[in-house]
């Protein structure tokens, strides 16, 4: 009985793997299921090349999906159409496409006052002086020149101004100054009530820019030109009716060929019966200063001069000193014409001009002492009165 139980032993042991199977499905019954086959296994080649395939198929799907979702929420700006694919658009929901010429026109900005097409209008531009000496700029405005009947049509941006069949008083005003003041870019600002970079800009080839002004009801037309020295506009025959004398006040040369200029048309009477205007450019350049508000105000007290600060760069002060140059034309004529042709304010006591200096020199020097400034040099910056 031993021997035949290890040789059922054995032979159990021995016995295949389908045999072993078989005698497993036997014990379960006949009702128990046999269970399922596995399937054949792919070769080796079969399974490398069928899984690079999918790997990659799916890489290419995920950049491809990568690609559309960063073309279609990505903020950044697109450099070229070919860079990234076209976002995917929805049915119905495409906007509609400017036409070609709206889309090549050029975005004009709100900001800016766009000039007429026609050669027949020009810019007005239109101030108020307040009852305490300060100036309002009503904006830039748009007029026809004057027809046949001597009407004025008011066209562009803004409420235009009241029609007058009064003629425009003509003034001519000379730009004096060293090289590289900024005389020509000043005679730009002074064109429109926009800050614009008036330093970028390209020389005009004309000799004599216009600027038309109405203020407080009037219209003037003030006529620049743009001039190195005085020499030349003081022997004209019909001599400019203002002298704008500008330095830098990173300049000190500039500031010496100011105080020449002044001698000059001191010396020529021309003074007497013309204002003149001392005018310090670049302010804005405060750490490069080399000349300062006393030394101007005192050079142009000591030529009866009247005194601003400016900043083309950032448009500082451009609108008074404008306004002022016309309120300076208009109270000289006025006092010149009631006058009749002479000039009846009290003679200096003085008649050296290194005593004028002196004087002046005194009065900066108790400026800086006692802390208050002196009525004549407070008189030179007011540009209202004579």
């Amino acid at each position: 009985m031993a021997t035949d139980g290890r040789t059922k032993r054995s032979q159990s042991i021995c016995a295949p793997a389908s045999a072993s199977m078989e005698a497993l499905a036997g014990v379960g019954g006949e009702g128990t299921p046999a269970p399922r086959r596995r399937p054949a296994a792919r070769s080796q080649s079969a399974r490398l090349t069928g899984g690079r395939a999918g790997r990659q198929r799916r890489q290419q799907q995920a950049a491809a999906l990568e690609r559309e979702s960063r073309a279609r929420y990505s903020s950044e700006p697109r450099l070229a159409d070919s860079d990234t694919p076209p976002p995917l658009r929805r049915q119905g929901s495409a906007r509609r496409r400017p036409p070609a010429a709206a889309a090549a026109a050029p975005r004009r900005s709100a900001a800016f006052l766009d000039v007429p097409p026609d050669d027949d209008s020009y810019r007005l531009r239109t101030f108020n002086t307040t009852h305490k000496g300060g100036i309002v700029n009503r904006g830039d405005s748009f007029r026809r020149r004057r027809s046949r009947s001597g009407s004025l049509v008011g066209t562009g941006a803004g409420t235009p101004p009241p029609a007058t069949t009064a003629p425009a008083a003509c003034h001519r005003v000379a730009m004096v100054g060293a090289p590289g003041v900024g005389k020509t870019a000043l005679i730009s600002q002074f064109q429109t009530s926009e800050c614009i970079n008036a330093y970028d800009r390209k020389d005009s080839d004309t000799t004599e820019e216009k600027v038309s002004i109405l203020l407080n009801g009037e219209e003037s037309e003030l006529y620049f030109v743009n001039c190195t020295s005085t020499k030349e506009e003081i022997e004209r025959f019909e001599p400019p009716d203002a002298f704008v004398v500008i330095y830098s006040v990173v300049d000190k040369a500039s500031f010496q060929k100011a105080e020449q200029e002044l001698a000059r048309l001191l010396d020529s009477d021309m003074l007497r019966s013309r204002p003149a205007l001392l005018v310090a450019n670049k302010i804005d350049l405060a750490r490069s200063r080399a000349v300062s508000t006393q030394d101007g105000k005192c050079l142009a007290c000591t030529y009866k001069a009247k005194f601003i600060e400016v900043s083309v760069g950032i448009n500082h002060n451009v609108d008074e000193l404008l306004v002022g140059i016309l309120n300076q034309i208009r109270l000289k004529k006025q006092q010149y014409s009631m006058e009749g042709g002479r000039e009846t304010s009290p003679a200096h006591w003085y008649r050296s001009r290194g005593v004028v200096r002196a004087s002046m020199k005194a009065r900066q020097m108790l400026t800086w002492i006692f802390g208050k400034e002196d009525s004549k040099f407070k008189n030179c910056e007011n540009l209202n009165v004579l």
